[in-house]
């Protein structure tokens, strides 16, 4: 605010007289300002009061809200990139969750780069907001060759990979003493006399039948709901998927979904994903998975 502006208790701006803006009447609003500045003022009137972005990105629709408790507008995004950058520039945001900068830069001509520690945001980004396959997401293995070389060069890297693999759960902070437990999230649905907890234990070395004993007594004792495995490679073993199968079933309205499972990182490359139903966003409570099916859906259908 220049020194001779001053608030309202609205929060708007007004002038003292002598640039327009406070007569007998009192103070001038936002809209009288612009009027009595004439063509200079006009020439910047893309500038919006508080208020007016307040109301913007209370608003806005449906179709672009995805979840995130901070999302912005793309409208509000895209004022801010083209103020602040040209065509052909680079555009940086480290922390880019679901995209909306990255999407502005896009669609402004802007070169960008987005960065963001969730593989499912890295995804969200390139498959619903830019709905670009092509585009390369850096720093997450895309083939098991690169799946191998990251479970050996740093375990607890392909740890939290693989488990925030899977729409609706997140890794342990604490990834020494886990108590057995990689990671969990909680279904949107919660079934009658259930926990809705979800918990994923990984072992990048394969499955070993004291290794799956050791999670379904972790599962008994958080009283979770459902359990995924997870290895490197698919396991395939009659002895293994009996184990698993022993531990039955649970159901959300008609549709029954195992309560252990295995799941491996060479399915989740292949584009296949546990059987689970639809999962609530670790960070917002929000369903995931059956938002993005319906998306799809309606993708498919247009």
């Amino acid at each position: 605010m220049s020194p001779v502006e001053r608030s309202r208790p609205d929060g708007r701006r007004v002038l003292p007289a002598a640039c327009g803006g406070s007569g007998p009447e009192g103070p001038r609003t936002d809209k009288s300002v612009v009027r009595r500045l004439g063509r200079a003022a006009a020439a910047t009137a893309n500038a919006w009061p508080a208020s007016r972005v307040r109301a913007f990105t209370d608003t806005w629709t449906k179709k672009e809200r995805l979840g995130y408790p901070t999302q912005k507008s793309l409208g509000l995004l895209e004022r801010i990139v083209r103020a602040s950058s040209a065509p052909g520039d680079l555009v940086l945001d480290p922390f880019c969750g679901c995209g909306t900068t990255i999407a502005a830069a896009n669609r402004l001509d802007r070169k960008w780069i987005g960065i963001d520690i969730s593989p499912f945001a890295a995804r969200l980004v390139r498959d619903r907001r830019l709905k670009d396959g092509s585009i390369n997401i850096y720093g997450i293995p895309v083939d098991m060759e690169g799946a191998r070389l990251l479970l050996k060069s740093n375990p607890f890297d392909f740890e939290a990979w693989i488990v925030m693999s899977i729409e609706g759960l997140a890794a342990n902070e604490v990834q020494v003493g886990d108590r057995g437990m990689d990671g969990r999230g909680a279904m949107f649905t919660v079934p009658d006399g259930e926990s809705g907890l979800v918990l994923a234990q990984v072992k990048g070395s394969g499955y070993t039948a004291s290794a799956l004993r050791d999670f379904q007594g972790t599962m008994a004792r958080e009283k979770a709901t459902a359990g995924v495995f997870v290895t490197l490679e698919r396991v395939e073993t009659p002895a293994a998927r009996a184990a698993a199968q022993s531990m039955g079933t649970y159901s959300i309205g008609a549709t029954a979904y195992p309560r252990l499972q295995f799941w491996s990182a060479e399915e989740h490359l292949e584009g296949i994903r546990p059987n689970l139903p639809a999962m609530a966003d670790p960070y917002t409570g929000m369903a995931v998975q059956t938002d993005m099916l319906v998306q799809r859906a309606m993708e498919l259908l247009t």
